[in-house]
């Protein structure tokens, strides 16, 4: 927990440098006091006080800027309290989304292709690394502009440990006979995709955290878990496209695809659509309207301590801010 003073939170990054501040001034005082002994060891009486008094004086003059060195990083230390104050807003702005507001914001890729017939259909689940593992990696581009991309990795069996883990591998169909390999992650991903794209706002933090890369890791901790909020429905609308492959081919309904190609042929989906009812499997949107904020507040900020001693990005004074 950190240490409070004057009623706010020091980040460890601030108290590393104020107990470095004291503990340099008890050396300097100690320092003080081995010279005062040894002038009055040496020196004669009327010396060895003059002497006295001047290392008295320097001293205390040592210890006023050690005071001030402590009061300007209780300052900076109070501007990354609001920042990461403001931080604490958005988180809850967005924590406040309910299932339907995420489905509502729906996905930030375009539909892939026209309409597809589902061709053959295979079900796999979580996190077990055994034989016929499926494995995905790709980035979906523009998501997140300068914040960086998306990514994720798919991993299970055919033996689910949980139906509500559960993903597939679709193989679909156009009406040219063209055939596209899409993979429907398990809800995992998407919290794997969230919490990457969080934490790229604090990829600079190489050293003692401020108090706002705290805030970004902690949202990177609590905001991931709303981004299975849609699995349960989508897995209804999966559930009716692999129960197509059971019919005929002409008796099967067409179906949407929304999705990045990752590899040729192979599509990571985000959301799939049958006869107006769409599966949401990861919320890019609700994702890129967070990183949009995120974005907009922070500016460059990627947990470069720097811009905090420098009063750039979010901890400029609030006047120039305005005025940019």
């Amino acid at each position: 927990m950190s240490k409070l003073i004057e009623g706010i939170p020091v980040s460890p990054f601030c108290q590393y440098a104020i107990d470095a501040g004291k503990s340099t001034w008890k050396f300097v005082l100690f320092i003080a006091v081995i010279l005062v002994a040894l002038v009055w060891f040496f020196l004669w009486n009327e010396l060895a006080v003059l002497c006295s008094v001047v290392i008295c004086v320097l001293a205390w003059y040592t210890r006023r800027a050690f005071e001030l060195n402590e009061k300007m990083w209780l300052g900076i230390n109070r501007k990354d309290h609001d920042v990461s104050t403001q931080l604490e807003e958005i988180l809850k702005i967005f924590y406040a989304y309910s299932e339907q507001d995420i489905f509502s914001a729906g996905v930030a890729e375009h539909q892939f292709g026209s309409l597809w017939s589902p061709v053959y259909a295979q079900y796999f689940s979580g996190e077990r690394g055994i034989s016929a593992d499926v494995s995905v990696f790709g980035s979906i581009g523009g998501l997140f502009a300068a914040t960086g991309s998306l990514s994720g990795k798919v991993v299970g069996s055919v033996s689910p440990d949980s139906l509500s883990d559960l993903g597939a591998v679709i193989i679909l169909q156009n009406e040219l006979g063209q055939s596209v390999r899409v993979i429907i992650p398990h809800r995992q991903v998407a919290k794997q995709m969230l919490e990457k794209a969080l934490l790229s706002f604090n990829e600079g933090d190489r050293t003692l955290r401020t108090l706002t890369s705290l805030r970004i890791l902690r949202l990177s901790m609590y905001l991931p878990a709303k981004a299975c909020a849609t699995v349960t429905s989508a897995l209804r609308v999966l559930d009716q496209i692999v129960a197509l492959c059971g019919k005929p081919l002409d008796e099967r309904a067409l179906v949407k695809v929304y999705g990045q190609e990752v590899s040729p042929g192979v599509i990571m989906a985000t959301a799939l659509e049958i006869e107006g009812e769409r599966g949401v499997f990861i919320p890019t949107g609700y994702f890129k309207k967070i990183t949009d904020k995120l974005s907009e507040f922070l500016g460059s900020y990627r947990g470069d301590v720097k811009m905090l001693l420098d009063e750039q990005g979010p901890f400029a004074p609030k006047e120039t801010q305005s005025a940019s």
